[in-house]
């Protein structure tokens, strides 16, 4: 590892840090450390995926992904991860914040055979990496199957609401079948809003949907 060439990402909030303690010049002379800008996410991949990149150190969570994806042992420097699957496949690393057990970590996983065997057998738990031909397969195999139904039209782009007044009792499933629309809201005499009675009173105002 000491020997070996290491690319590291500098966030400028990490970047500031090391000025403030005073670590960025000896920060700089890392033997075979190369300091990088943050980079878009398709030059990242692009680190990823040379031949030479052999180990992935982060505190983040999201690129263990990448890293599944890739069979790349990934050291992650946090006590947790929200991607459990992936310590559990062998293909990442939890270590806490301590330099000799990170360092410790790192020269493990570059030098164990047994490991570096194993991520050639990892099985990725977020697929083969083949998702969109499969949901094209089903959308190809069912598109014959689906029933297009056109939606309700409407003159004035929604419903038509109408306010009437009640002059005699009626039941209200007979006043939705007389006009052939839907009671929707039912105020008494004194003008509060009711529940939608069995039957209206004279004086009730109703309002109609359309």
């Amino acid at each position: 590892f000491r020997g070996s060439l290491k690319i590291f990402l500098l966030h400028p909030r990490t970047e500031k840090k090391l000025h403030d303690y005073k670590l960025y010049d000896q920060f700089k002379q890392i033997e075979g450390l190369t300091i990088y800008k943050p980079i878009d996410y398709f030059s990242m991949l692009k680190l990823l995926t040379d031949k030479r990149c052999k180990l992935i150190i982060t505190d983040s969570g999201g690129i263990i992904e990448e890293a599944s994806v890739l069979r790349i042992p990934c050291v992650t420097i946090r006590p947790n991860t929200e991607r459990p699957e992936t310590v559990e496949g062998g293909v990442n690393f939890l270590v806490r914040p301590k330099a000799l057990e990170i360092l410790q970590t790192i020269e493990l996983l570059l030098s164990d055979k047994e490991i570096i065997k194993r991520m050639d057998d990892f099985t990725n738990p977020y697929g083969d990496g083949y998702s969109s031909a499969k949901i094209l397969d089903i959308i190809e195999n069912n598109l014959n199957k689906v029933i297009f139904q056109t939606p309700e039209s409407y003159k004035f782009g929604s419903k038509s609401f109408y306010l009437i007044d009640i002059q005699i009792p009626i039941k209200t499933s007979a006043l939705e079948e007389l006009y052939g629309c839907s009671v929707t809201m039912v105020y008494g005499v004194d003008g509060e809003p009711l529940l939608i009675p069995e039957k209206l009173e004279k004086g009730y105002r109703v309002k109609l949907s359309l």
